[in-house]
């Protein structure tokens, strides 16, 4: 109790929230087909973007919503890939210097692989409707331009799994994102 209460002593849930569109480039990653027989491809790149609101628990901690969307290569023939991901997200932030804070992002949800169109060459089921979960963890360095104004660099990883429904075939795509976001303080 005494662990709940010093964590949520400075709650300010109605006087701050965070508004964020974060952009992603991943330079390498990979792609795994859990299925007989096993595959795998590296990935040629990532890139996205997401969209994303913290509310303050208190000055450090802030709990949010984010909807990563990306579009991942293989190294094959494969077109790009699109990933939805929408995620519940723990944001902590902890001062460094005047106007610049170091933080941690930990976000995990439900993954939607939208049909797409085209010839598969990975697996013969990458291409259609596919569901599975989603986890990213990032590194963050801020800089607060004004009092709600900041510009936030990051760091991370993101592995998103799915499964379709007409043989079973999970595919998972990870990778390392490099980010940057503007971000306003409401």
């Amino acid at each position: 109790m005494l662990f709940l209460s010093l964590l949520f002593s400075n709650v300010v849930f109605a006087d701050n929230i965070d508004l964020s569109l974060e952009g992603y480039i991943g330079t390498f990653g990979f792609w795994n087909v859990n299925h007989e027989p096993a595959l795998s491809s590296y990935g040629d790149y990532t890139a996205g973007g997401t969209p994303a609101i913290d509310f303050y628990v208190n000055k450090t901690w802030r709990i949010g919503t984010e909807c990563m969307l990306l579009w991942g290569q293989p190294k094959t023939d494969d077109n790009p890939r699109f990933i939805i991901n929408p995620n519940v997200r723990f944001r902590m932030n902890f001062p460094y210097q005047e106007k610049m804070n170091i933080g941690i992002i930990i976000s995990g949800g439900l993954s939607i692989w939208p049909e797409m169109e085209g010839t598969p060459y990975l697996n013969s089921s990458f291409l259609e409707q596919r569901t599975g979960w989603n986890i990213r963890t990032a590194a963050s360095f801020e800089y607060e331009i004004n009092d709600r104004f900041s510009i936030t660099g990051q760091i991370g990883y993101s592995a998103s799994s799915s499964i379709n429904q007409s043989n079973d075939t999970w595919i998972t795509h990870d990778t390392a994102l490099f980010g940057i976001a503007p971000r306003i303080t409401f």
